[in-house]
């Protein structure tokens, strides 16, 4: 274990009569002080309360500076990645024909499944980067994803209509041709039976 005198001595300096017993205490200590701290460096030796509580605190410190370069070096990239498809996705509806819809539904649906960290939320894929960590910049992501959102649910809903109103037209019309085609075959068999 340590001496108190140097735990004294990383706290304060001493000055006068109390460095000079300092400095007696150790000589007549002389070399099993290297031995103690030796045997502390050694891994498995027995380790205080205060001790293990550093170093509890140093590997979550390490976690949490590793957790922050993961997010500053493959988060960040990838949540500025998606935004920016995003965005292309919303330019491009009208020469898309509205394809590129596909792509806004899928951006909503895995922001639910992977988090806002990866997929930013609607709103926020026209802010620069430096505006969108601050409040106002936030609060202006919002206000945009509100209007976003409804013009969203719009699309989706004008597509539904148009993909169910083919659907009816291709039963319509062959439910018609197949009514004509059986009326045909149905006649034509009563003209060849009946003459």
């Amino acid at each position: 274990m340590s001496n108190i005198d140097e735990a004294i001595l990383r706290n304060q300096t001493l000055s006068g009569p109390a460095q000079e017993a300092l400095a007696a205490r150790r000589l007549r200590q002389g070399d099993g002080q290297e031995e103690e701290k030796a045997e502390e460096d050694q891994p498995g030796r027995y380790q205080s309360l205060r001790m293990k509580m550093a170093a509890a605190k140093r590997a979550l410190d390490l976690k949490e500076k590793t957790r922050q370069m993961v997010e500053n070096k493959v988060v960040s990239p990838v949540n500025q990645a998606t935004g920016r498809m995003l965005r292309w996705a919303w330019l491009a509806i009208i020469p898309s024909f509205g394809s590129s819809i596909l792509w806004i539904n899928l951006h909503v649906f895995l922001s639910f499944v992977f988090g806002e960290r990866l997929f930013c939320k609607l709103g926020h894929e026209w802010l620069p980067l430096a505006e969108a960590k601050s409040i106002s910049g936030r609060a202006t992501g919002d206000t945009i994803g509100i209007a976003e959102k409804m013009g969203l649910f719009f699309l989706d809903l004008l597509i539904f209509f148009i993909i169910f109103g083919i659907i009816a037209i291709i039963v319509w019309l062959a439910n018609s041709i197949i009514f004509k085609t059986v009326d045909g075959i149905t006649g034509t068999w009563e003209w060849i039976t009946n003459p």
